[in-house]
């Protein structure tokens, strides 16, 4: 079976962010509310954007061959959620 997470702070993470990308999706979805759809759509959204981005950074940790792709996807996945931050939304 295939290891998805190589520590437990990582598998941590890896659930979370999938559980609140879930919810976002969820939300798109089936349109549960409008309260809800504001702060899905524009604070949970945007951070499990720029915390995927954190985390694929971070992976980079641990890889000393593929270090500087790794760096640089998740710069540019952090990049990406910092930009489709509104502010004064």
């Amino acid at each position: 079976m295939r290891q998805f997470a190589q520590t437990p702070r990582a598998a941590a993470a890896l659930l979370i962010l999938s559980t609140a990308f879930a919810v976002c999706a969820v939300e798109l979805a089936f349109t549960l509310g409008s309260g809800l759809d504001h702060v899905l759509d524009y604070w949970l959204y945007d951070a499990v954007m720029i915390a995927a981005g954190i985390v694929i950074a971070g992976r980079a940790r641990g890889r000393a061959g593929e270090r500087l792709a790794w760096l640089l996807v998740g710069v540019a996945v952090a990049l990406w959620g910092i930009g489709d931050v509104e502010v004064g939304v």
